[in-house]
């Protein structure tokens, strides 16, 4: 069985999160630029309070989960009835896509997409193609 931990029940890909990745390494990136041109002789000082965000952000430790339930509403209705039909991903429900799941994809239009991409390569596969 393939490795769910960055797939949330409904079926997006966590991995793509932009607060889990991108904004984290962009702010070390940032991060290490402006410290490079601060030690420049002609570089402007970078005030403390940007300095302490700009860590914060880069040394963040952003592991939500939604399989744990730290992630998405707490009483997510989608991961409470995914886990009471036993299922591991809802696209793989005989019910989807539930009510549950085209109202939520009315803001996530890539739900409905994932789901019938996962069913079509299977879920190793389609999680290698988000990563």
């Amino acid at each position: 069985m393939a490795d769910l931990t960055l797939v949330s029940y409904c079926g997006l890909y966590c991995g793509l999160c932009a607060h889990r990745g991108r904004i984290r390494q962009r702010a070390r990136e940032l991060r290490e630029s402006l410290y490079r041109e601060q030690r420049n002789p002609s570089g402007a000082a970078i005030p403390k309070e940007f300095q302490s965000l700009l860590c914060s952000l880069a040394d963040s430790k952003t592991q939500c989960n939604c399989r744990q339930g730290t992630c998405g509403p707490p009483l997510c209705g989608i991961r409470r009835c995914a886990q009471q039909r036993g299922v591991a991903l809802c696209p793989f429900c005989d019910e989807h896509p539930c009510d549950r799941i085209l109202e939520r994809s009315k803001s996530s239009s890539s739900m409905l997409a994932n789901g019938m991409r996962m069913k079509a390569v299977g879920i190793e596969a389609w999680i290698r193609e988000q990563e």
